[in-house]
């Protein structure tokens, strides 16, 4: 009675504990005579013999593979005599562009400016796939790409952007982005407990882009609506992913989101007038 016991514990505690520690266990009972004798005895409907073998064959089981190593991070990405015609968009009109030779590289801060806020807009709506080139190609670390821009590669805050959902993410960087931000904490549960303001939602888009941590940026600070004492959030939270190696482009005339830039773009008629060199 005491083996049947012993081996009635082990079947209750076998889902909560170690699948290979629950067989090793059992093995050295069953190799013990009154324990063989006992569970020889239980009839074979309970399927407990069935179970002990089971549970050896899963701690006898070799180890799964190493998972395989993720892909080094990309490096550049090049546009060769790129050029957009004015066109009308889901986001509005979209300035012409180009002919434009640029190449930006991964882990840096751009700032794309000038006299026309168009300018700078064509550019990140044609990174964010919403604007076919009329020439031109685009080069990922020296690889061609299909046109136009694939959308997965990008993410942020710009126009025409849909306003992501709030997701069900808890982990310690949604709990610390949603508190940088004074964003309420149910975003994090999947819900705000109330409606979120126009400026929250800005701030959430932000945040969401962040999380997704797509390796191409794009932020139209003018769509921020940040209030002054955010400024400093923003820009803390652009200089980590730039040190995580994600590729920024800002449309921007703000001094200080200008003064975090590596580069400087400037825009006049559609042309790119200075900031265009290597780094």
């Amino acid at each position: 009675w005491l083996g049947m016991l012993v081996i009635a514990l082990l079947i209750i505690l076998a889902p909560a504990a170690d699948a290979g520690w629950t067989a090793a266990v059992i093995l050295v009972a069953a190799t013990l005579d009154p324990a063989r004798r006992t569970i020889a005895a239980l009839p074979a409907v309970t399927g407990l013999q069935e179970r002990f073998a089971e549970l050896a064959r899963r701690a006898a089981a070799p180890a799964a593979p190493a998972a395989a190593p993720v892909p080094s991070r990309l490096r550049t990405l090049a546009l060769r005599q790129l050029r957009l015609a004015r066109q009308e968009g889901a986001a509005g009109t979209l300035n012409a562009l180009g002919p434009l030779d640029l190449e930006l590289r991964f882990g840096e801060i751009l700032a794309v400016t000038g006299p026309d806020r168009l300018d700078g807009e064509a550019l990140l709506l044609f990174l964010a796939g919403q604007a076919v080139p009329e020439a031109g190609g685009c080069f990922l670390d020296e690889r061609p790409m299909t046109l136009p821009f694939p959308r997965g590669l990008c993410g942020g805050v710009f126009a025409g952007a849909e306003l992501p959902p709030p997701g069900s993410d808890t982990t310690p960087r949604v709990t610390e982005l949603l508190a940088r931000f004074d964003l309420p904490a149910g975003l994090a549960a999947g819900a705000a407990p109330t409606p979120l303001a126009a400026w929250e939602q800005a701030r959430w888009a932000f945040v969401a882009a962040e999380l997704q941590d797509r390796p191409i940026r794009l932020c139209d600070t003018r769509l921020l609506r940040w209030q002054p004492h955010f400024l400093a959030a923003h820009l803390d939270t652009l200089r980590e992913a730039r040190a995580r190696g994600r590729l920024c482009l800002l449309a921007t005339d703000h001094p200080e989101f200008l003064a975090i830039a590596d580069r400087i773009l400037h825009f006049e008629d559609g042309r790119l007038i200075a900031g265009g060199g290597t780094p």
